[in-house]
């Protein structure tokens, strides 16, 4: 049931795009497939022309939620085609587990993407040092590494 209602949330924070910024050239929300400790759904939708919300939902031993607020930086990194920024941010994880086994923390991430010349596809890398609070405290890092296709 948490996965339908995850999906619903997407899915308006997709169709409500037009009043966003135009980087993806129109398309500004996109879904995929993110590939790392917990393979599973990623979604992004760009606020502005260096803003946005990074998505995604992991399957593991338990179930991670995660959002991230994202800065992207296009001056670092110059291609002939596409283009490469670097992107950095910080957000929030949600596990869920069995049992009584359930922990939230706060996470930074720091990641690459490569936005293809159409605008329509994009692949990443991203890291993200994550602290986990409940029940075992700590800091654990993270690393994925996906693609979307932008269709909204």
């Amino acid at each position: 049931m948490k996965k339908i209602f995850l999906l619903a949330i997407f899915l308006m924070l997709g169709l409500q795009m037009n009043v966003f910024g135009q980087q993806m050239g129109g398309r500004n929300f996109g879904l995929g497939l993110e590939f790392g400790d917990y393979p599973g759904i990623t979604g992004k939708l760009w606020l502005s022309d260096v803003n946005a919300l990074g998505m995604g939902v992991g399957f593991g031993p338990y179930t991670r939620m995660q959002l991230d607020y994202l800065w992207h930086d296009f001056s670092i990194f110059k291609v002939n085609e596409g283009r490469l920024p670097l992107y950095y941010g910080f957000g929030g994880i949600l596990n869920t587990g069995t049992a009584n086994y359930q922990d939230f923390g706060v996470r930074g991430t720091i990641g690459l993407c490569y936005i293809f010349k159409d605008n329509n596809f994009d692949i990443f890398f991203e890291m993200s040092p994550t602290f986990r609070f409940n029940p075992v405290n700590g800091m654990y890092i993270s690393g994925s590494l996906g693609a979307r296709y932008f269709f909204l």
